[in-house]
């Protein structure tokens, strides 16, 4: 594939993915973390901190913190890094939040890019390289966050490149290896300013140096020279808004999934893998043989395993049982999710799939069947040169990545995917590209001939489900695509094993024609959900959102408003304040702190709820009464302004309301 073609298609993506940015996305926030993006870029902007009042210090009700404000030493600030806001502020002033959007794309297409490159270093092959890139920009959930307000698309941008970059300066020598490891630490070191959760390339890049690198020190501490100035700026923002001059911090003590010790199974994993990488480096220094090494590397492993299993051997099933639960949740199918019965706002439909806020939940291996193929990249871990460290770089990522959400066995909240696995999808795909070629060459397929099929065949899908989706306007529930995905991604990992396996050569092609077949399905139906369900569900909720912000843009200034839906009033929050919500939404709605409300009952302001807000709280609150005050844009996303009834005269009542 000729560089000019190459190139073609990068700005065919770019101009699509930004004519959704521009053009064809709703103007509108999609969940409640958009609105503390929104208000901190456009404080920012101002030239000020992004702290706020709210009414919170007057009375001090935690409702007046609303959800992700937290104290700190100048006032409320929002728990989330500055990274994204900052670097959004000057797009949004421009374009407004469609600037979010366009940072969000060209972070994503920043993704597309490193995957390539990473790709290309490790098969050596133009095409493949291709074929890896255009699986993650098409056939997964990347367009979602390409299009999107919160900043999975930027963050995740920054992993892939930085982690592309370090791949690269390994293979240096001299000044360029230390510029190109201080250039990946730096763009990691922004990504993480985005996102806590671009830390965990930090334990990836780790790992894969002390196995792949050859001067893993070098590498290590020029990475961290570059990373150190961001970390620096990240200490002392966060210490001018929670005091604490930990660069990843969120301002909470223990909660917002920062807490150390909810991550001990992970990060014991971890240690561990380092230590016998180290053991495994060691040895091959004093000049043992690789075979030799890595028995002596993975027998340290399995004594330790050994005692933990002697010492405590309950905790260890449990862990492993747990993590198992996880794995199976989080990675392939979210039917098997199993805490559903323990949160509100996740429901089984009457076909047994889970929703989330009306939203259809899909595991990675759902959303991206394509992964299966995966398993085929295993073999090349005993490849010589650059496919060896490349797949191990991907193998170690993807586990690095999805072993804290498999722990917790956390599906990422409002989101139709999994959302906090974006970044792992950039390695999956190079993954599933190496593993692609192997089982092409195994099976005796064309190659060029079998790429262009399944391009012809992905570009198709996508188009047709954007043109579908565009004029339908809504999204149908995705039964048939959710059971085809996980069937698919199964299959192309179970006949890709089945390739590799010691059969006969004729059994071993028609496996890998199975699998590279089922892969193919995984692709078209990976396309088709992204473009058509995903994409669709999160436009129709963008749309609710400035739809409500729209019918309810007259409230009086000095009104208090009670929502589940702030993020329809940024604007209005940064001019005037007074919004109030809960702080949980799964907190008891009698147990919460009326002396806002009824302060502005008092001082004779008016006071408002949104739809969901008076149906799950306030109705449960004695004295109270509402009426609607126009129609709902989307369920939930009606308005209702909100009375207290007058104390009792001869036994009547208003009857205003309802």
């Amino acid at each position: 594939m000729s560089e000019r073609l190459t190139t073609a298609a990068f700005a065919a993506l770019a101009a699509f993915w930004l004519w959704l940015a521009l053009a064809a996305a709703p103007p509108g926030p999609f969940t409640v973390d958009d609105f503390f993006y929104i208000v901190s870029a456009r404080r920012i902007w101002q030239g000020a901190w992004p702290v706020f009042d709210n009414g919170f210090a007057d009375l001090g009700a935690e409702e007046l913190k609303l959800w992700f404000l937290v104290e700190g030493p100048r006032g409320l600030t929002p728990q989330y890094p500055l990274g994204f806001a900052l670097l959004a502020a000057p797009f949004d002033a421009l374009l407004g939040l469609r600037g979010f959007f366009v940072v969000n794309a060209l972070g994503a297409l920043a993704m597309v890019w490193g995957c390539w490159r990473l790709a290309l270093g490790t098969l050596g092959d133009r095409r493949w390289a291709f074929a890896a890139a255009a699986t993650l920009a098409l056939a997964s959930h990347l367009v979602e966050y390409a299009t999107g307000l919160w900043p999975h698309g930027a963050s995740a941008g920054a992993a892939a490149v930085s982690a592309a970059l370090f791949f690269e300066a390994e293979a240096r020598e001299g000044r360029a290896r230390a510029r190109g490891a201080a250039l990946a630490g730096l763009i990691g070191a922004v990504g993480l300013s985005m996102r806590l959760d671009v830390g965990l390339l930090a334990p990836t890049l780790l790992l894969w140096a002390v196995l792949c690198a050859r001067a893993p020190l070098a590498l290590l501490a020029w990475g961290g020279v570059g990373a150190a100035p961001v970390l620096a700026l990240s200490s002392w923002a966060n210490f001018q808004r929670f005091g604490t001059l930990n660069p990843v911090s969120y301002g909470v003590g223990r909660e917002g999934g920062v807490d150390p010790a909810a991550h001990m199974g992970p990060a014991l994993a971890v240690l561990s893998a380092l230590g016998a990488a180290a053991l495994w480096r060691a040895l091959r220094a004093r000049g043992a043989a690789p075979g030799k090494a890595m028995a002596a590397a993975l027998g340290v492993l399995a004594a330790a395993g050994l005692g933990a299993a002697l010492a405590a051997p309950h905790a260890l099933w449990a862990a492993l049982a747990r993590a198992a639960q996880g794995a199976h949740a989080i990675l392939i199918d979210i039917g098997a999710y199993s805490r559903a019965d323990e949160e509100a706002r996740i429901m089984r439909d009457a076909a047994g799939y889970l929703t989330f806020v009306g939203h259809y939940k899909k595991a990675l291996l759902q959303g991206a069947p394509w992964i299966g193929l995966c398993a085929a990249a295993l073999p090349s871990l005993a490849a010589p040169g650059a496919e060896r460290r490349g797949v191990a770089l991907c193998l170690l990522a993807l586990a690095t990545w999805a072993a804290p959400f498999v722990w917790l066995e956390w599906h990422g909240g409002l989101a139709s995917n999994m959302r906090y696995l974006t970044p792992a999808l950039a390695f999956a795909a190079v993954a599933a590209a190496v593993g692609a070629r192997r089982l092409a060459r195994i099976a005796g397929r064309p190659e060029p001939r079998a790429l262009r099929l399944t391009a012809a065949a992905v570009l198709g899908a996508t188009a047709a489900s954007m043109a579908f989706g565009l004029a339908s306007g809504a999204a149908a529930a995705p039964y048939a695509m959710l059971s085809l995905s996980r069937q698919a991604g199964l299959a192309a990992a179970a006949f890709g094993a089945a390739a590799l396996a010691p059969l006969g050569a004729s059994a071993r092609r028609v496996a890998a024609r199975a699998a590279l077949g089922a892969a193919a399905v995984g692709v078209v139906a990976g396309a088709v959900t992204a473009h058509l369900y995903d994409l669709r569900m999160s436009f129709a909720r963008r749309e609710a959102a400035v739809q409500l912000a729209a019918l309810h843009s007259d409230l009086p200034d000095d009104a208090l408003l009670l929502t589940f839906h702030p993020q329809s009033f940024a604007d209005r929050f940064l001019r005037h304040g007074q919004l109030y919500n809960l702080r949980r939404t799964t907190r008891d709605a009698l147990d919460l702190d009326r002396r806002p409300i009824d302060r502005a009952f008092d001082e004779g302001r008016r006071v408002f709820a949104d739809e969901l807000f008076w149906t799950y709280v306030l109705s449960l609150q004695p004295g109270l009464r509402a009426r609607p005050t126009g129609p709902e844009t989307q369920p939930g996303f009606g308005m209702v302004e909100v009375f207290r009834d007058a104390p009792a005269k001869d036994g009547a009542r208003a009857a205003e309301g309802r």
